[in-house]
């Protein structure tokens, strides 16, 4: 006997309700991401100064960079490096997966406005480049990709990670989490209000 579909409400955020229709028979594939549903939203995937309670959590808050709303935890899908480099102890993910850990995070839904304002703050394309991973989301209400053993995951979140290192960058520790009070030296903390940091 088939199993009946089932209609729920999934809301991933103030913003971005969407109802939607699914079968718990078969492994189930929503859309790319949630905020697709609405014109000129995104998902974006935060490791570093970005996320609640670090250094550069404000650029998300200031509404004057445009729309964003917390989503929920997760970790990205695949291995990468996540290491701390440079003058002031900047966290940089490097575009070499498999290697390294799955990265601790913050999904947030944000307007094209948003991301402008973020692609300017993070130097792209020079200084970081902007590209896409998948997130398994540890909480929060949203599904996008579900299986009847409940796995909640988001195919694509825009993410901030460097596409060219060195040998040496790949040789540095590996973080799963980064924390600006647990990573960096309390002679830095005082100083670490980054604005831009492309050269």
């Amino acid at each position: 006997m088939s199993t009946p579909a089932i209609d729920l409400h999934i809301q991933c955020c103030h913003i971005c309700p969407i109802t939607v229709a699914t079968n718990y028979s078969t492994a189930l594939r929503y859309h790319n991401t949630v905020c697709s549903f609405l014109d000129n939203m995104d998902l974006l995937f935060v490791y570093g100064t970005l996320k609640v309670s670090q250094p550069n959590h404000n650029q998300l808050e200031d509404k004057e960079n445009g729309k964003a709303e917390f989503v929920g935890k997760g970790r990205t899908v695949l291995q990468f490096p996540l290491v701390i480099r440079g003058k002031w102890n900047i966290p940089y993910l490097l575009n070499c997966p498999g290697r390294g850990h799955r990265v601790v995070g913050e999904v947030y839904c944000i307007d094209r406005t948003m991301l402008a304002t973020l692609d300017q703050f993070e130097g792209v394309p020079t200084h970081f480049q902007r590209l896409s991973v998948a997130v398994e989301m540890d909480d929060g209400p949203v599904l996008v990709e579900a299986t009847h053993q409940g796995t909640h995951h988001l195919d694509k979140c825009y993410i901030y990670m460097k596409d060219t290192f060195s040998e040496e960058d790949l040789a540095l520790p590996y973080l799963d989490n980064f924390d600006t009070n647990s990573n960096v030296s309390p002679a830095l903390q005082s100083e670490r209000r980054i604005q831009v940091f492309f050269s």
